[in-house]
């Protein structure tokens, strides 16, 4: 019995232990910028802003098929083109000779699925718009500009339009959200990560 219990006790104590700062490591893939880089300076905001409206025409920072979401074909997840096609294509308005991209067809002929490429990528890459705002909103705080050192009122102006911008956009995905899907789960800045949002 006290084997056991030396074991049990053992093993508990070794559950116990925490990892002190093994996780917190820098990358050194040269491609990868921390946001503490990136918002390190005004043009660094500017820089972000131009990737909340780059979301809305690019897929990736690539070729002509990269895509950051991960699972999703570049050529079925660009923003413009999915909402062109479930707004028009769906519709009696246009006829569409060129079948060759999936899901396409089943678009055209109003026989989709939930498992449609087309609608999955439009679906992520609005939810990727959203996150993108976001991130952007939780960095340029009047605090977080403050933090970083810049003071410049021009600067600090600019951010604050930029602000307004990113929550325009941000706004116009949820937009097309409640438009093409009836409703969508809804995040904003404040919301912590890894939670279940509410749906508006």
């Amino acid at each position: 019995m006290k084997k056991i219990t030396l074991i049990a006790s053992l093993v508990l104590l070794a559950g116990l232990q925490s990892c002190t700062s093994d996780m917190d490591v820098t990358s050194s893939d040269p491609t990868v910028t921390s946001a503490e880089a990136i918002y390190a300076t005004p043009a660094g905001y500017k820089q972000a802003l131009a990737g909340v409206y780059g979301n809305l025409s690019l897929t990736g920072t690539g070729d002509a098929g990269s895509s950051f979401l991960q699972g999703i074909d570049a050529g079925t997840s660009q923003y413009g083109r999915c909402l062109w096609y479930l707004q028009d294509l769906t519709t009696d308005e246009v006829i569409w000779s060129y079948e060759g991209d999936e899901g396409v067809a089943e678009l055209q002929r109003n026989t989709w699925t939930s498992s449609n490429p087309i609608l999955l990528g439009m679906f992520s890459r609005t939810m990727a718009e959203v996150a993108i705002a976001n991130d952007f909103l939780r960095q340029s705080t009047p605090e977080k500009v403050a933090s970083r050192g810049i003071t410049d009122a021009t600067d600090v102006a600019n951010i604050a339009t930029y602000r307004q911008e990113v929550r325009v956009l941000r706004a116009l995905a949820y937009y097309n959200m409640m438009d093409l899907f009836g409703k969508a789960p809804f995040y904003d800045e404040t919301a912590a990560f890894n939670t279940k949002a509410a749906s508006i």
